[in-house]
């Protein structure tokens, strides 16, 4: 039986997609339905980020990653370099806002790494329409629900078994303030 891993959100768009989720989820009679997992990592280094930029481009080795099928992957947003786009987004050690606050704390989480991926039986059935829809409404969703400023870099993979969407989002509030418990806790 697939398991599948959700993330809760406290924003509304956060909640249906958790109920879509969940329903997308195989079954617990265990027929083989297909399922959707989304997944968000904090980093809180600027290490992390550039280990996960370096994974994304693929610069480090990936052994779930078929080198040849590596040039078809997709940025949907941001450049060839993730780590870049990201710092361009986090604020400085030591900037304050207009009233004097510190945007960046010493254990703020400097980024949140997204994974949105469906059942592998689900792409490799789907029609290209299926699949860039898919692609379209996850991205029209992380838009949605983070803000398009706050998402640093997006990018699709199509070159291992499961091909999914994952990027590199900073979690910027209304104030400009790091602040990922406002989105995940």
């Amino acid at each position: 039986m697939a398991k599948t891993r959700a993330t809760n959100s406290i924003t509304p768009g956060g909640a249906r997609l958790l109920n879509e989720v969940r329903q997308a989820q195989a079954s617990p009679t265990g027929d083989d339905r297909p399922f959707a997992i989304m997944r968000y990592e904090k980093l809180k280094t600027t290490a992390e980020i550039a280990g996960s930029a370096a994974h994304m481009r693929r610069s480090i080795e990936t052994p779930n990653a078929d080198p040849e099928r590596t040039g078809q992957n997709l940025i949907l947003i941001g450049t060839e370099d993730p780590r870049a786009d990201t710092m361009q987004l986090v604020p400085k050690v030591g900037e304050r806002d207009k009233a004097g606050k510190l945007r960046r704390r010493v254990n703020s989480v400097l980024a949140v790494e997204v994974l949105m991926t469906t059942s592998p039986s689900w792409w490799a059935t789907a029609s290209e329409e299926d699949r860039a829809e898919w692609v379209r409404r996850s991205h029209e969703w992380l838009v949605a629900e983070w803000g398009a400023d706050n998402i640093a870099h997006l990018e699709l993979h199509v070159d291992e078994t499961t091909p999914h969407i994952t990027g590199l989002v900073v979690p910027l509030d209304e104030k400009g303030h790091l602040n990922a418990r406002a989105w995940i806790g």
